[in-house]
């Protein structure tokens, strides 16, 4: 009863040498209070070490990208990474670099609709000085960015005062939509809802 008796399924070695390499692929819980850890040795090693060697020199070669081509190089870097069968340690830092380059992607992301806010105002301006009636329709694709939608419906309140506005975007990459209706304060008959 003094000591921890367990059966052991494992293969036996009778010197560390005999493994050549070790990797430790996974730990995980099976049950609780069992934990399970995977790991490989000699050529399956052997190849998971060369693998993550691989996987980080195409991350050094992302960390040069920005924009656009980042946003792309990460879907298929973190796609690339969930099948990897490596280093469970390497992997965990792997993850939270694409996270660094995810970030970066999503600051692109919003400074780039950020600058669009004035265009997309200056057009939707435009589209109601060129229609006749009490409302304009109007699309412009910048996403599902609802601050965006709502610094463009204020630009157009500003300057629009005697028509209400429908405007569209849609969101390829989601496949989503979003409609965005406002109406100038003291405007008759017209009902956003």
């Amino acid at each position: 009863n003094e000591y921890s008796v367990e059966f052991c399924g494992g293969t036996h070695i009778t010197n560390m040498k005999e493994a050549e390499a070790f990797v430790l692929i996974s730990e995980e819980g099976i049950a609780k209070g069992i934990r399970r850890i995977v790991g490989v040795t000699m050529a399956d090693a052997k190849k998971a070490i060369a693998l993550a060697d691989e996987f980080e020199s195409k991350l050094k070669a992302a960390s040069g990208l920005q924009g656009d081509e980042l946003d792309a190089e990460v879907k298929a870097l973190t796609a690339e990474l969930n099948v990897l069968s490596i280093s469970a340690v390497r992997k965990a830092g792997f993850r939270d670099t694409i996270g660094d380059f995810s970030k970066q992607v999503v600051a692109h992301k919003k400074a780039k609709i950020a600058g669009m806010t004035d265009e997309i105002a200056e057009k939707a301006i435009a589209a109601a000085e060129a229609t006749e009636g009490n409302f304009v329709v109007f699309r412009f694709d910048f996403g599902i960015e609802g601050k965006v939608a709502k610094s463009v419906t204020a630009a157009y309140g500003k300057k629009v005062k005697d028509k209400a506005l429908l405007l569209i975007s849609a969101d390829a990459e989601t496949d989503r939509f979003m409609v965005i209706t406002f109406a100038p304060k003291g405007m008759d008959g017209i009902d956003c809802k």
